[in-house]
């Protein structure tokens, strides 16, 4: 019977944004279960998908299906108009009457509901994990293991034993090593923070695609005498290639050519040897070609009287070939040397990690995949099953484009079973949408589909290969229900041409691109095209003013602000728009990633602060920090509340008058607790905060005591922890219609929304990391580049730079399919290698008669189809909790110490604690005139000591009238002070004042101390970051506060 009811046995869906992905694998679940009225007939199915929310979900959308259609008594008009249209589907699937669907979910549904554990919907990481504990004993690992989801954790842990070794009498090999380290990326400029580089590169052995590569790395011994064997042979290159030079610019001058005999000049033939001769004495490097003597060698550009000896000719073609041999050979030698103690220090820490493993019983995540990978290259998938205690008959694998190899590998022999015994099986995803290849997601598996993705000839997996093939289906899921019929036709008469620039291989991705449009008529698209050239600043300035417009617009057409959603590129610009948006004068509420974060709510601050203050209770500066949270909580100003409590005579809280007023005692404020859990229930007693009706207070119990059960009540551990990540944790809340939704289009993947707004759509296309690469010889670690590289490296920097480009492509595809009914962008004139430079030429190039453009001076306006007022369907109402959007103060940022956390200020020498006073002064004052307000301000505020004051005064107002630093200023369009640069989210730069300016910006940062060579690097750094972010110009000055002295460093 079940032969007879499909067509394949391997159905696969390419499914587009919108086109019911889901639907579609909730009817092939429901087809599977009542189609044939077998008892327990959902337990040999499992469905599988990439995370925990979405399996929720796809469980919620098959028990919601399965309990509509038993519901035959409802009397709710709208409940029974969507049953009917579920009916119906199913009829048609199943080919079964109404009443028999109907009772038949009414059992299925009890059968699930009674036998949960048997409903397999999960993640394929939990599957995994389910063969790993199955198999334990075969994998050679304790039954009891624990799976560490946070690995950089475990990473921190092992770096910070090796850290704690180093110098000691046993480990004079690895202190030799961990100095080498420190020199190699000083020499290649990297900044000097020893643990989080290291931490940083030994992440590379977590990731699938490094696999082959570490366990050649691991293989290695890195020893000394190895060492000077790379040296040696880079002597000896250079030497070879000095003398291949010099012999052939002998062998030149013996022919006594002189100008005429030759064409092309100085760029010609004649040329080379003064050329060649620029390059003696430098590290060895392709030779340049040129188009002359190119022309020369093919005889193109020979007249009669030209004089090019045969032997002279093969001469230079043999030069060429023999310099560039030795150069990629020393391209190669010196990567192996620079890496050389890098790669030693890795395969240390992943003999740390092995160890880690085996002593604590641990399992990482990362290492499913390849341990899956063994067992089942080892078994076979009867005896797989038979050891689970479960045969599932039926796979439906979700989101398959984000499907690693391994993963597909490990999965390949289990669905060959299920075909070979003539089951169903089922693949849903889209090569388009693809958006998680830094998660190992291979694209390319799916597009293969139905036959399997084999680079490496495999025979076996070729012979499964071709039965998939005969027995599978490929089928395009051509319909978008999502969006209005404007949207779905703009994004048709786009990507079809926006994708030219990508490898043919890659635009198969986007052969199903073109939909038919089955949502309402309507919807409107409207794009700025800024066409001046301008520096960030200024493009920031109309970003903003951009998106305030667009706000009020749909307001004014009927849309709420819960309809409108912000997508980013990054977190940091969902930031800077979040900010923008709850100071202005409408009192926007934001809900945003960063707002959802627990550190983000004003009682978790208070919370922190408090524990602070706790743990250093006479340090004045905490407990200004304390009093000022405590005060800000209750939406009351600091700087008039504070003001009775000041003492004026030595310039701090008095914070015994303030204890005794809000607390009646010390005692009662820093109380005893048993634990950290304790802790917290008694702080929420004393300030009179409602667990229940706080999800954020809720969410940091559960942490407090997760804490005491891992690590202990142990107070600065715990801070430790908050300030590492803690404090980023996310609290899920419910939406709210009046909060407008700000997200990073990775998080927005599977959602959608009425508006959509795509503020900066200046995403850079990066090819910045370093990666792993072998040739036949050796593996190396390198960053991809063109100059000067062996053919190998440049074809792997040419795939790369495709798949970047895909990347960022389907990144946009998936930004531009979540509108409902409208979509708001922008983009500006930029330098190349910006996705924005694309969209902006396929604007221009694109031909519709919907498409309007209206030009202006600095400006194209782009719109398709025209706006209309909102008229959907009011939803049904519910009280919602609305969480606080933004920190609203970011009251006394740490001074930055060595080591801020275990060294106190009050313990510092007053000359330090002076200087750093005095550097922060300065960091938040542009010009004279504004020093006596902003003393007074950071004096009430506790961030500068009183007997300091009158020599704070006078040495800010001597660096502010230094006449260098006016000419600096003069040239300022817009000044920032302590403007974080994030690159990413673990490199952070915050410079102390940067002036914009017409041509680029000006970076200053003080220093109060003596000069150190480390001052002009770090400049250079900030420098570098600021060109990252697309500054032309950069100019960078360090002020010495001490000497008076403004000096340029770049």
């Amino acid at each position: 019977m079940e032969q007879a009811l499909k067509s394949a046995d391997l159905k696969i869906l390419s499914a587009s944004a919108g086109s019911g992905k889901t639907f579609n694998l909730v009817q092939e679940f429901l087809k599977l279960t009542l189609t044939y009225g077998e008892k327990g007939k959902f337990s040999s199915i499992i469905a599988m998908t990439f995370t925990n929310k979405a399996s929720l979900e796809m469980k919620e959308r098959i028990i919601d299906a399965l309990d509509l259609l038993s519901n035959v008594y409802s009397t709710d008009s709208n409940l029974q108009k969507k049953r009917q249209l579920l009916l119906e589907t199913t009829v048609n699937n199943t080919q079964l009457k109404k009443e028999e669907i109907e009772n038949r979910a009414r059992l299925v549904l009890k059968e699930i509901l009674h036998h949960f554990e048997e409903f397999n919907v999960l993640t394929i990481d939990k599957f995994s994990l389910r063969l790993i504990r199955t198999f334990a004993r075969d994998l050679d690992i304790q039954q009891d293991f624990k799976v560490v989801l946070e690995e950089k954790k475990l990473l921190e842990q092992v770096v910070d034993e090796l850290l704690s070794k180093i110098g000691t009498e046993d480990n004079k090999r690895l202190t030799s090593l961990a100095v080498r380290y420190a020199k190699a990326n000083l020499d290649e400029g990297e900044k000097w923070n020893f643990r989080k580089n290291l931490i940083d590169f030994s992440s590379v052995l977590i990731k699938e695609s490094n696999q082959a590569f570490v366990e050649k790395v691991l293989e290695k011994e890195y020893t000394s005498e190895e060492y000077d064997s790379i040296n040696a042979h880079l002597k000896h290159i250079k030497l070879e290639f000095e003398n291949k030079i010099t012999s052939w610019i002998e062998h030149f001058n013996s022919y006594g050519l002189s100008k005429g005999d030759l064409p092309g000049g100085v760029n010609g033939v004649l040329g080379l040897p003064d050329k060649l001769n620029k390059i003696l004495g430098s590290s060895p490097q392709r030779l340049k070609t040129y188009k002359a003597v190119e022309e020369a060698i093919a005889g193109t550009n020979l007249k009669a009287s030209h004089v090019f000896p045969d032997a002279l000719k093969q001469s230079i073609i043999g030069l060429y070939t023999d310099t560039n041999k030795l150069a990629d050979e020393y391209f190669c030698y010196n990567l192996l040397r620079k890496n050389f103690y890098n790669l030693a220090l890795l395969k240390y820490v992943g003999e740390q990690l092995q160890n880690i493993r085996k002593d604590e019983s641990i399992i990482r995540i990362s290492e499913f995949n390849a341990m899956i990978s063994k067992l089942i290259s080892e078994e076979n998938a009867p005896y797989i099953y038979e050891r689970l205690g479960t045969k599932f008959s039926h796979y439906l694998l979700d989101e398959f484009q984000d499907t690693s190899r391994l993963q597909w590998l490990n999965l390949i022999p289990l669905l060959h079973e299920s075909i070979s015994q003539g089951h169903f099986n089922l693949i849903v995803g889209d090569p388009k949408q693809a958006i998680y290849r830094f998660r190992n997601g291979l694209v390319e598996q799916f597009i293969e589909l139905p036959e399997i993705y084999n680079p490496d000839q495999d025979p076996k997996l070729g012979t499964i290969s071709q039965q998939f093939k005969v027995q599978g289906e490929k089928l395009p899921l051509e319909d978008n229900w999502r969006s209005y019929k404007n949207i779905v036709e703009f994004n048709n008469a786009f990507f079809p041409e926006f994708i030219v620039p990508l490898h043919e291989d890659m635009q198969a991705a986007y052969h199903d691109v073109i939909q038919n449009p089955k949502g309402k008529d309507g919807g409107y698209v409207y794009f700025n095209h800024f066409t001046e050239k301008m520096n960030n600043a200024e493009y920031e300035e109309l970003e903003l003013h951009s998106i305030h417009q667009w706000i009020r617009e749909c307001e004014a057409d009927g849309f709420k602000r819960g309809d409108i959603c912000l997508l980013a590129r990054n977190a940091s610009d969902g930031r800077r728009w979040a900010q923008y948006l709850t100071k202005q004068e409408e009192n926007y509420k934001v809900v945003s990633s960063d707002s959802l974060a627990i550190g983000a709510d004003k009682t978790i601050q208070l919370f922190i602060d408090y524990l602070n203050l706790r743990r250093n209770y006479n340090n004045h500066t905490k407990q200004t920090q304390f009093a000022v949270s405590f005060i800000t909580r209750q939406q009351l100003d600091p700087l008039e509340e504070l003001q009775s409590f000041w003492d004026g005579r030595v310039g701090k809280l008095n914070m015994e008058m303030f204890v005794q007023h809000y607390f009646e005692s010390k005692e009662k404020l820093i109380f005893n607790y048993d634990n950290l859990y304790d802790l917290g229930q008694q702080f929420a007693r004393l300030f009179k905060v409602d667990e229940l009706n706080n999800p954020y207070l809720h969410h940091l119990m559960e942490m407090l005591q997760d804490f005491d059960v891992n690590e202990g009540p142990d107070i600065r551990a715990f801070l430790d922890y908050w300030l590492t990540g803690g404090s980023t944790q996310t609290v899920q809340i419910p939406e709210n219609d009046e909060a407008i939704k700000i997200m990073t289009v990775h998080k927005s993947k599977g959602l959608e929304f009425p508006v959509v707004m795509l503020p900066n759509l200046g995403w850079k296309i990066k090819m910045d990391e370093k990666v792993f690469v072998e040739d036949d010889k050796e593996v190396y670690y390198t960053a991809l580049k063109k100059k000067d590289a062996p053919d190998f490296i440049m074809d792997h920097y040419e795939e790369e730079n495709y798949k970047k480009l895909m990347d960022e492509f389907n990144l946009l595809y998936v930004a531009m399919t979540r509108p409902v009914q409208r979509m708001y962008a922008n983009v500006r004139k930029n330098a190349e290698g910006y996705v924005e430079d694309f969209v902006a030429k396929q604007l221009g190039d694109m031909q519709h008669s919907k498409l309007v453009k209206n030009e202006e001076e600095g400006i194209i306006q782009y719109s398709f189809g025209e706006k209309s007022l909102n008229t959907s369907s009011e939803e049904e109402q519910t009280n919602l909790f609305q969480p606080e959007a933004l920190k609203d103060y970011l009251w006394f940022p740490e001074i930055s110490l060595q080591d801020k956390e275990a060294l106190e200020e009050e313990d510092l020498s007053r000359e330090r604690r002076y200087g750093n006073q005095l550097h922060y002064l300065l960091s938040k004052v542009n010009q004279l005139e504004d020093l006596p307000k902003k003393l007074r301000a950071l004096k009430i505020q506790g961030r500068l000591e009183q007997d300091m004051l009158d020599e704070l005064e006078k040495d800010a107002t001597k660096a502010l009238t230094n006449s260098d630093y006016l000419t600096l200023m003069q040239q300022a369009t817009k000044i920032m002070n302590e403007q974080e640069i994030i690159l990413d989210k673990d490199d952070i730069r915050r410079p102390d004042k940067l002036i914009l300016t017409e041509n680029g910006v000006i970076l200053v940062d003080y220093k109060t101390g003596k000069k150190q060579k480390k001052d002009e690097a770090q400049v250079k750094n900030y420098a570098f970051a600021l060109r990252e972010l697309g500054f032309a110009v950069v100019e960078g000055y360090l002020f010495y506060l001490k000497e008076n002295e403004v000096k340029k460093v770049c």
